[in-house]
């Protein structure tokens, strides 16, 4: 499966970029989390993760939000009307999940959206632990 070596290499090489300190296994939770998102709704097509300092961004080119206040997508049980009509499979509980272990980093999490370009989850450790 080439998101499995996607994956693989990104946890071994692009983790240790990022300048924050933390519990590894929840980072780990954190980023997959996001990035299988990231191919799920993107259907696995231009999905990217900048890494800059402390700073990290996942953006995909699917099928974006409409959501009047993206925010809501942090909370738990959340889907996008568009989502629960679909096949995708899912809870609505990874990124609340994301938004919690963020918080206990004392990092920020944001989200970027536009129906039809796409989505950013921009997330920021540049607070000092």
């Amino acid at each position: 499966c080439n998101l499995s070596k996607f994956l693989t290499s990104f946890w071994l090489v692009r983790i240790r970029v990022v300048r924050a300190e933390g519990d590894p296994v929840k980072m780990r939770i954190l980023f997959k989390n996001l990035i299988e998102n990231s191919f799920k709704y993107s259907d696995g097509n231009h999905v990217s993760v900048e890494v800059n300092k402390s700073k990290v961004v996942v953006k995909d080119r699917g099928q974006g939000s409409s959501v009047e206040d993206p925010e809501f997508i942090f909370e738990p049980f959340f889907r996008a009307d568009k989502v629960r009509t679909s096949k995708t499979v899912g809870l609505g509980l990874g990124l609340n999940l994301c938004y919690e272990i963020v918080k206990a980093h004392e990092g920020e999490i944001k989200v970027e959206s536009v129906l039809g370009e796409g989505t950013s989850f921009i997330i920021d450790f540049s607070k000092p632990l």
